[in-house]
């Protein structure tokens, strides 16, 4: 926590805090950490030390309702002496006093005694809400942004405020924080949070105090934590466990979504066959297919080791077969007879 910034704690609230009288209410909550009504932003307690920044020392006007560009004259009264409250569940800013002008007093009776009426017998019926320029800065969790302010120009008495609920007590924890508020505090007075300093700790919590997964982890490292462990050590240990644990959710996820996609290529499978089942042409045709394949695998061969070579083919063929039927006409019949006796006479001749 800053040190330029008061921190105190506001007693409980009753209704002499309210003195119609003096036209004077005391310890009035400006502005609650948590979220911002309305507004899809954050006040943290970052927020209300800036806040406090702007005020100190100062008195702030206010106004019946948030009104466009309104006039200084329309002023219902002034607060002053600024500081954060730290004793409630969540931080507070309050202004120790609100004093009511004294010409709203006199010029609007009736609507100054139904204020303070309200004030002392239904404080939680309204409440401060602050009209004030800002910049936003982006939240680490990725969940809306944290208003920074940069000027205060007034805090208006409104009926349902962003950042507050009512005119005295801080704003009503949901179920849900104060689930996380009773463990933060279990945790911060457990023996396992070893030799760790409380200063420490609560530096550890401070930063994880969005992240309500971390509080497992930190009472895990705090309890093997020694003297010499620093709160960035186990603010750097945690954060790193968390880191397991969320690669070890998107593992898990990756896992699922695998398992279901082999779980629909299962199914496709099982779809193919039945429709082939169905439709018996179906498996007719995948084995034509295949026969159509393996023809076509032979056709290849063959094209490639090429076509055994003709001989004596065709007319070629038919040109010799007459030529032999010529030869056997001339050595054949009464010619090979008479070629004989020719060759006999012949013979005797020459030996006469």
């Amino acid at each position: 926590m800053s040190k330029t910034v008061q921190y105190a704690s506001a007693a409980r609230i009753e209704s002499s805090k309210v003195d119609i009288a003096s036209g004077i209410i005391k310890d009035v909550a400006l502005m609650t950490v948590g979220e911002a009504s309305g507004h899809d932003q954050r006040i943290d307690q970052k927020t209300l030390e800036m806040f406090y920044a702007l005020v100190k020392g100062k008195t702030v006007k206010a106004f019946i309702n948030h009104t466009e560009d309104p006039r200084p004259t329309e002023a219902v009264g002034l607060y002053s002496g600024f500081y954060i409250d730290v004793d409630g569940a969540v931080p507070v800013l309050r202004a120790s006093q609100f004093q009511a002008l004294r010409s709203f007093k006199e010029n609007s009776k009736g609507e100054f005694e139904t204020l303070f009426e309200m004030a002392d017998k239904a404080p939680e019926s309204f409440g401060i809400s602050a009209n004030f320029y800002h910049e936003l800065e982006d939240a680490e969790d990725g969940g809306n942004p944290y208003s920074r302010p940069t000027h205060v120009e007034s805090f208006d008495i409104v009926c349902t405020p962003a950042a507050n609920n009512a005119l005295f007590s801080s704003k009503t924890l949901d179920v849900k924080e104060k689930q996380e508020q009773q463990r933060l505090k279990e945790i911060e007075t457990q023996s396992q949070l070893g030799s760790k300093s409380i200063s420490t700790m609560k530096a550890v919590f401070a930063h994880f105090k969005n992240n309500p997964k971390a509080l497992a982890h930190i009472a895990k490292f705090a309890e093997a934590a020694d003297e010499k462990t620093t709160d960035a050590d186990l603010i750097s240990k945690v954060e790193m466990a968390l880191n397991d644990e969320e690669a070890s959710a998107l593992i898990a996820e990756r896992d699922d979504l695998k398992a279901k996609v082999d779980a629909r290529d299962a199914e496709i499978v099982e779809l193919k066959a039945k429709i082939a089942e169905l439709d018996p042409k179906a498996a007719e045709v995948v084995t034509l297919s295949a026969q159509v394949v393996d023809l076509k695998a032979q056709l290849s061969s063959k094209l490639r080791f090429g076509l055994p070579r003709a001989v004596n083919t065709g007319a070629a063929a038919a040109a010799n077969d007459d030529g032999k039927k010529k030869e056997e006409k001339v050595v054949t019949g009464i010619d090979r007879v008479r070629a004989t006796f020719a060759k006999q006479r012949a013979g005797k001749s020459a030996t006469n």
